[in-house]
């Protein structure tokens, strides 16, 4: 029972690395058992579908969740995984207005911007974290 207690308010201390870290997870599984989500132009599809970049966001966001239920202190840690997490889904943002635009998936649209969304609330908690 301790024990649980103590993983639920290390939670609710680092809440916003927590979801992150679910989300970027999420979006990094879906997309590595998708391997046709992203086709145009159809000479990168291979490239934007690779395994290993989707691997990259799975791993980093069990970090960021590992992080956060263990209430890690490095703020060397911390910052790495949130440019990772940055990075990721930002690349994933913009190949997502790509479709949108230029290949008539309007559909896209609405992952760009929960891309976005995501984005905006990574580089928020990325500014406003404890550093001490």
């Amino acid at each position: 029972m301790k024990r649980t207690h103590k993983i639920g308010s290390n939670i609710s201390d680092n809440f916003q690395l927590f979801l992150i870290g679910l989300a970027l997870s999420a979006m990094g599984i879906l997309l590595w058992t998708d391997h046709t989500y992203f086709f145009w132009p159809p000479q990168f599809a291979g490239l934007m579908n690779d395994d290993g970049l989707d691997a990259v966001a799975v791993v980093t966001g069990f970090g960021l969740i590992y992080y956060a239920v263990t209430n890690e202190k490095s703020n060397t840690v911390a910052g790495v995984l949130l440019s990772i997490s940055a990075g990721f889904t930002g690349l994933v943002a913009c190949i997502q207005l790509i479709h949108a635009i230029f290949a008539g998936q309007a559909s896209m649209f609405l992952g760009f911007i929960l891309s976005c969304f995501l984005l905006a609330e990574i580089l928020y908690t990325a500014r406003t974290r404890d550093t001490r």
